[in-house]
């Protein structure tokens, strides 16, 4: 009997769901015929138990072939249409505002592919022309949640790119801030301590790793002076200006 296969000819016929399942296919598995199968069944839009049909040495082919095509990383798209809509890359991401950062650089954290969607929920947005020709930006006040499930049907080609470029972006931004970022204990000096100071000081560190996944809601929440009806409002600043401010603060010890 003969089994109908759809194979992906590029990464235009992939999309970011069938990419998604892969991944976390791989992170759960070792590698094994299972593996395999279910390889094939992700991207060739076969049932599995169909796969199990299909002979030997033409397996071996299509996993070649797909391994071929997942190899390829590509660069970033600044347009395209999603449905009606025609999406844009943020023109530039350093005007982000701090509230968009502290949320991207969260999903990544998390994982960069399972949380694909909803990054570029954040970094895709709408634009349009005003009466004096000026370029304005959709305000970050959508629910991304809602609207990363049509990301999810899009060609992963048109998103994996936004990986690698948010990577490169932070690494610079935080090279800039470095006396932000540096943790206290990078540089500690414990000599001439005695055993109970160097005990208190190494609880107040693990302290502060403890309280590290919430640093960039204690940096925002110093900015408001602990007032939280400010939180929202200190997010919709630019990141810049936000940090730059912080970066006074600690260097002026205010």
């Amino acid at each position: 009997m003969k089994v109908d296969i759809n194979v992906p000819e590029s990464l235009n016929e992939i999309t970011l769901y069938q990419y998604q399942k892969f991944e976390k296919l791989i992170q759960n598995n070792e590698a094994s015929h299972f593996v395999n199968q279910k390889t094939i069944e992700i991207f060739c839009d076969i049932e599995l138990k169909d796969v199990a049909r299909i002979k030997v040495a033409d397996t071996d082919s299509l996993l070649v072939h797909l391994n071929t095509l997942l190899q390829t990383k590509p660069k970033l798209t600044r347009t395209f249409k999603l449905g009606v809509y025609e999406f844009g890359f943020i023109p530039k991401i350093e005007d982000i505002t701090s509230g968009e950062f502290i949320d991207l650089d969260y999903y990544f954290k998390t994982g960069s592919i399972e949380n694909l969607h909803l990054l570029c929920s954040i970094l895709y947005k709408q634009y349009k022309i005003d009466e004096w020709n000026n370029t304005i930006e959709e305000p970050y006040i959508y629910d991304i949640h809602i609207r990363s499930e049509h990301f999810l049907k899009e060609p992963i080609s048109n998103i994996y790119g936004i990986i690698n470029y948010f990577y490169k972006f932070k690494e610079n931004f935080i090279n800039n801030y470095t006396g932000i970022f540096t943790s206290p204990d990078d540089d500690l000096d414990l000599e001439g301590l005695d055993q109970n100071e160097i005990n208190e000081i190494k609880k107040e560190i693990e302290e502060d790793k403890k309280r590290s996944e919430f640093s960039w809601q204690l940096l925002v929440f110093d900015l408001t002076n602990g007032d939280l009806t400010k939180f929202e409002s200190v997010c919709g600043l630019s990141l810049i200006y936000v940090f730059n401010t912080i970066a006074m603060k600690k260097a002026m010890k205010l």
